[in-house]
């Protein structure tokens, strides 16, 4: 049971660190262009990066991404790997696979490791990041 919940407050504390990159984070040319920036920016740890992608109407202005620095128990890495990216009006979304790996809990479930989220972007102006949620969910959760 103790596995479980560390697998499960392992994505916890992944989603809410890119939510806050995400969050305190304008523009790229196009949807394809600024998901795979984003996910790479994820992957390097490039809060400036995600920060210069984020939407205006997004950013929250109240978090500093380094408050989440160590969140992640010691030993235990993230990877981002962009899947499909669909546009539709102004607004894109991109299915992104989040991977746990190295010094995780014993026990924990293969099932665990491995987790889908949607990069949420939006035209304003020119594409920019707006949210970043789990797979298949509703809408914003951006100011």
């Amino acid at each position: 049971m103790p596995w479980i919940l560390a697998g499960g407050g392992a994505v916890v504390v992944a989603v809410a660190v890119v939510l806050i990159f995400v969050l305190t984070s304008g523009s790229s040319g196009s949807p394809q262009d600024l998901a795979e920036s984003a996910v790479e920016a994820l992957n390097n740890k490039d809060a400036q990066t995600l920060d210069d992608l984020a939407c205006e109407s997004a950013k929250s202005g109240s978090v500093d991404a380094g408050d989440f620095e160590g969140q992640l128990p010691g030993g235990v890495e993230i990877k981002f790997e962009l899947g499909s990216v669909e546009e539709s009006g102004s607004e894109a979304r991109a299915d992104v696979k989040i991977s746990f790996s190295g010094d995780l809990p014993e026990g924990l479930p293969e099932s665990s490791l491995n987790t889908t989220a949607d990069l949420v972007m939006a035209d304003e102006s020119g594409w920019c990041l707006k949210d970043f949620q789990p797979a298949g969910g509703g809408g914003g959760s951006g100011p």
